[in-house]
């Protein structure tokens, strides 16, 4: 059986993990997955990003704060 090679991770610091933990916990995801040999993608939001992950080959699309909302109204 083939695993599939994506991985969502939505709203990681639900149910009220600490800034600190949240950064570590997305380092360690890095750090796994430059262990990993095979192709993979792996997606996960957060509204406490680490500041050193924040770099073109790890990131995409525009990052939200209070004055850029992701919702917009009209």
């Amino acid at each position: 059986m083939k695993y599939p090679k994506f991985l969502l991770m939505d709203n990681i610091e639900d149910k009220g993990m600490t800034e600190s933990r949240s950064k570590n916990f997305q380092r360690l995801i890095l750090k796994l997955s430059k262990r990993t040999e095979c192709e993979h993608q792996i997606i996960f939001t957060t509204s406490m990003p680490d500041a050193s992950l924040d770099l073109p080959e790890y990131t995409v699309g525009p990052k939200y704060t209070e004055k850029n909302k992701s919702l917009k109204l009209s």
